[in-house]
């Protein structure tokens, strides 16, 4: 328990039961109940229960349906600002993710917010997993025999100007992606999202620094928190599979 804080209840057992030696043979075991590791919790005032009671009171009914039944048929993103080491400057994160295996396909560190940017950004993330749209083209730095064609592929975000600028619109529209888009003021529309997003930045497992002092610092940190949350990271929403090998 003290050694995964910020882990729930089945995580903490999922981990128990996922165990393997130096060799890879799996030496998982987990005696005892819930309500048994739940006294162990709050005996070492390691749960929240203010929290606990909280749950399920902001859950948003009429939150747009987004539905994937296999990897690669929805990916949603977003922005997100690191604190850069000069007060009141920022970096801007861009992540996009699988719906279906919420594994982070790609993820790019940048000073601003521009619509030209989120454009360039789409591009390599589908590049990055050889993803092409028929009858759209698709520009692969090589020629691959791996390219993995989709009759459609939607991609989700909120309302913000990076999202709807020209330059993005064109690049989906190039790109044959079927756009998808939050409704105004409801946050919750994109949850899956926000909550990676607080994963990031509140995990015990990878702890985000305080600032960075350039793009790069920020985008390095990025790149082996991502190798974390895709390989190892236990997700709840998908049975507490990691990501990558949801999505495999």
């Amino acid at each position: 328990v003290k050694k995964n804080p910020d882990l729930n209840v089945d995580e903490l057992i999922a981990v128990a039961l996922d165990l393997r030696d130096a060799k890879g043979n799996s030496i998982g075991f987990y005696l005892g109940s819930r309500s048994y590791v739940y006294r162990l919790l709050h005996k070492e005032h390691l749960i929240n229960t203010r929290r606990a009671e909280g749950k399920g009171i902001r859950h948003n009914f009429n939150q747009k349906k987004l539905i994937a039944t296999a990897p690669n048929q929805v990916y949603v993103w977003d922005i997100t600002y690191l604190y850069s080491g000069i007060e009141g400057e920022y970096f801007y994160l861009y992540a996009m993710m699988d719906l279906y295996s919420r594994k982070m396909i790609h993820y790019e560190v940048h000073k601003a917010q521009k619509d030209t940017i989120a454009s360039s950004f789409l591009e390599k993330g589908l590049a990055r997993e050889h993803i092409a749209i028929k009858g759209h083209v698709c520009r692969l730095s090589e020629v691959r025999d791996d390219i993995i064609v989709k009759e459609e592929l939607i991609l989700h975000s909120d309302n913000g100007a990076p999202m709807k600028g020209q330059n993005m619109l064109f690049k989906m529209n190039s790109l044959g992606i079927t756009a998808s888009y939050s409704r105004p003021h409801h946050s919750n529309d994109n949850a899956h999202m926000e909550s990676s997003f607080a994963t990031l930045k509140h995990s015990h497992s990878m702890r985000i620094p305080k600032s960075f002092e350039t793009v790069q610092d920020a985008q390095n940190w990025v790149n082996k928190f991502y190798d974390w949350y895709n390989n190892k990271h236990l997700h709840s929403g998908i049975k507490y599979m990691t990501p990558n090998a949801c999505h495999n």
